[in-house]
């Protein structure tokens, strides 16, 4: 009986590792995809701010993505994190998710001044 609810936060753990894991994925190939791209871009010489702070929040995103995958992964085996821990993954998941949306709202504004 008291195997059922470990194996609960594994699953629960192993679900949220490998939403961390897509969204450095994600956030790696939306770096990758600026610099392939910013050349084509920038046409002309513009202000390129924009496109260096989506560059930092999708860098954030995956510095702290992989500190909740850290944490995810010190615990995978269902033990129940301590205080601490659980303040540090929930750290992480609140800002892995502003540095992507930050990092999307950075890079549609900079796709928008290169556009206008």
């Amino acid at each position: 009986m008291s195997d059922i609810p470990s194996k609960s936060l594994s699953d629960t753990f192993k679900t949220l590792f490998d939403f961390f894991k897509h969204l450095t994925t994600l956030s790696s190939g939306s770096i990758l995809v600026i610099l392939a791209l910013a050349e084509k871009f920038i046409r002309q010489p513009v202000d390129v701010t924009f496109l260096f702070r989506s560059m930092f929040c999708f860098c954030v995103a995956i510095v702290t993505s992989l500190v909740a995958m850290g944490v995810l992964a010190f615990h995978a085996a269902g033990d129940i994190p301590s205080r601490g821990a659980r303040k540090l993954l929930v750290w992480g998941m609140v800002m892995s998710g502003i540095g992507f949306i930050g990092g999307m709202l950075m890079l549609a504004m900079a796709v928008l001044r290169v556009l206008s």
